[in-house]
């Protein structure tokens, strides 16, 4: 990390081609503190990498899970509802983000994007059709509609 004409900027070490010492002096900017930098660095490169935030309510015997499945990709909000626990959840796509959570059913509640609420309707209606309403599992299995073409954001083409 080193401060730069245009701001302060990190540098992988696998580019780093040559290293040569020079008599110029290096200033530590007043107050800077290193981990609280690299911090801020490591949460802008995360919301670049998964830009969609999507806040949920979830049951808090659920977040433990939640933090084992999704890691550094789950933040805690203040406050609760309905004794729910409030948390943002980033992801790449809409599609991407209900499908991880569909399976937390009824322990948690997607809040907003509603375009991620619209993908988890369309997987409750998916698996009512192969497995059938609820409680009748026991009858023949469906077959699972043919596969569609997805794009690499998760989306039909």
């Amino acid at each position: 990390m080193a401060t730069t004409e245009h701001g302060r900027r990190t540098f992988r070490v696998s580019r780093v081609r040559s290293v040569s010492i020079t008599r110029d002096p290096v200033t530590r900017p007043e107050g800077f503190d290193l981990e609280t930098a690299w911090q801020g660095i490591l949460s802008a490169s995360e919301e670049r990498r998964r830009p969609l935030a999507v806040t949920i309510r979830a049951d808090p015997a659920a977040v433990p899970i939640l933090r084992f499945v999704l890691g550094t990709r789950l933040t805690e909000r203040d406050g609760a509802t309905a004794g729910r626990v409030e948390l943002i959840v980033r992801g790449s796509s809409p599609r991407v983000v209900a499908g991880e959570l569909a399976g937390f059913g009824d322990l948690l509640e997607v809040v907003d994007p509603l375009e991620v609420r619209r993908h988890l309707a369309q997987v409750a209606d998916q698996l009512r059709r192969v497995y059938g309403p609820s409680g009748s599992i026991a009858g023949p299995a469906r077959a699972p509609r043919p596969p569609a073409e997805v794009g690499w954001d998760g989306d039909e083409a």
